[in-house]
């Protein structure tokens, strides 16, 4: 990041307020002849020697060049009257100023011919203040926040993470936090801005992480996020992020599902958090004597039970009715060995399969029958099995730190890839329309009939955590560093 000096600062000035008149005839590749408007008081009288300046709505006052030569400026005529020649193409905002008062006209887009532009009404400037956190409560340091098609930037305070918008024109803006930190969303918040008002924003603009750890398509079209930094919904292009203000125990959330009654149940590093309706209903952590600290997955099994797997062991909610299964109730002695490389512990996955329950942990593969044993399955000794996408009522795969495993009632069989793939350590599997997603420390793989592919995930990092399908059989794909998209063979980045 680039933050320029006082100097800096004056030049932008004198783009905004341009002191001088000049037709703004620049070249480039694409030229179109401009726009044309008047700048007008309220009262219809046209308002002669009013600056002009007109702004790429994609540029960034902060790490832009400050010579853009697509910024142009110059003064109305004694009629109110104002034309930009040979604009290069593309979307502007226009802003006019007289005497303090101000205007705003956003998304303007000039191409081969003259736009004419709806007369410029000045108003008397508003401001609107705010303040930025992350869902764990802390500020952003080391950060400024800027207007994206303007000239106008300002540092967020270190302490407060507050910020001001002063003396601007009455309109509709989006603002854009610019940090040292790779962290967090780069989205944009909105902000309105009244004539001759002083507003402020009476709850904080949460920026939640982009480190995905999980992803749930959920019944009512909305896709549920899991970041080390806050739990988001998606409905569409709206965002509702969660964390600390909402009362969530820990803003690091661990697992997600939707449960039968449509509730979602949220892991954290701390209590096990129950939503329902968007808002949250249950911070879980003690039922009597049972701990569910730091929740590590989470499972519903669609006959109204909820399946909680912690670093201590197993817990299951049958209906109301919460339960603790014990080391000793669940894995029969004669497979014991070594209880620390046997048990429940450290579990990484749940899944259900017609009434059997099938256990991922870190140090093995473990199934639940209708007899409600526990039965280690052979061949997953000291593997850590973090994946587990079933195929039907008697066979699943298996994704582990050791590859992808077929498994059915009497065969585990690694799966062979061609020789140009390699799979390292899988972390995240889901089947979606026909096709199996396997994510890995190295990238995202497809495999549909017997043919296999990459897909390139730049300019995200290739550590896939998380993956869900939706209604629309759109591919949701989380990263260490942000979430993208995956549909007609298309990725698209979330922002």
């Amino acid at each position: 990041m680039k933050i320029r000096g006082l100097a800096v600062i004056c030049i932008r000035l004198l783009l905004l307020h341009g002191c001088s008149e000049f037709s703004g005839g620049l070249t480039g590749t694409e030229t179109g002849n401009g726009s044309a408007g008047t700048v007008a008081f309220k009262d219809g009288r046209p308002v002669a020697g009013a600056n002009v300046t007109l702004v790429p709505s994609d540029y960034d006052a902060v790490n832009s060049t400050v010579n853009d030569i697509r910024i142009v400026s110059l003064v109305t005529d004694k009629a109110g009257r104002y034309r930009f020649r040979d604009v290069i193409h593309g979307y502007y905002n226009l802003f006019c100023e007289k005497d303090g008062y101000k205007s705003f006209i956003d998304s303007i887009y000039i191409a081969d011919s003259v736009i004419h532009i709806d007369t410029s009404f000045l108003q008397i400037p508003g401001s609107v203040n705010g303040f930025l956190m992350y869902p764990s409560g802390t500020k952003p340091v080391n950060s400024m926040l800027v207007v994206p098609g303007s000239l106008f930037y300002t540092r967020l305070d270190p302490e407060t993470g507050a910020f001001i918008l002063p003396d601007f024109a009455p309109g509709r803006y989006s603002a854009r936090v610019i940090s040292s930190s790779a962290d967090y969303f780069q989205k944009n918040y909105p902000l309105h801005v009244f004539e001759n008002r002083s507003d402020s924003s009476e709850a904080p603009f949460i920026m939640p992480g982009n480190s995905i750890t999980s992803i749930i398509a959920s019944s009512d079209s909305s896709v549920w996020v899991g970041t080390t930094n806050g739990l988001i919904n998606i409905r569409g292009s709206e965002w509702k992020v969660y964390g600390i203000r909402e009362r969530l125990s820990n803003s690091h959330i661990t697992c997600l599902c939707e449960n039968r009654d449509q509730s979602i149940w949220a892991g954290t590093l701390f209590k096990l958090a129950g939503l329902e309706n968007g808002k949250l209903t249950q911070n879980v952590d003690f039922i009597s004597s049972l701990s569910m600290i730091n929740v590590q997955a989470l499972h519903s099994s669609g006959n109204g039970q909820l399946w909680i797997g912690t670093a201590e062991g197993l817990y299951c909610n049958d209906n109301g009715n919460w339960q603790a299964l014990y080391y000793s109730e669940m894995v029969p002695d004669v497979l014991i060995e070594n209880s620390n490389q046997n048990d429940l512990s450290d579990i990484a996955v749940i899944r259900h399969q017609n009434e059997k329950i099938l256990i991922g942990t870190h140090h093995g593969l473990f199934i639940r029958g209708t007899d409600k044993i526990w039965n280690a399955i052979p061949g997953f000794r000291n593997m850590s099995v973090t994946g587990i996408d079933i195929i039907d009522s008697t066979s699943f795969y298996a994704g582990t730190n050791r590859g992808l495993f077929k498994c059915s009632l009497d065969s585990i069989k690694k799966v062979e890839l061609p020789a140009n793939l390699q799979l390292s350590r899988i972390l995240s599997l889901m089947s979606c329309d026909k096709r199996l997603f396997i994510g890995t420390a190295n990238g995202l793989f497809v495999k549909e009939d017997t043919t296999w592919s990459e897909i390139s995930l730049v300019p995200l990092n290739s550590y896939v955590t998380a993956l869900a399908c939706d209604r629309e059989m759109v591919v949701w794909i989380g990263t260490t560093s942000g979430l993208c998209r995956y549909y007609n063979n298309k990725v698209e980045i979330v922002r």
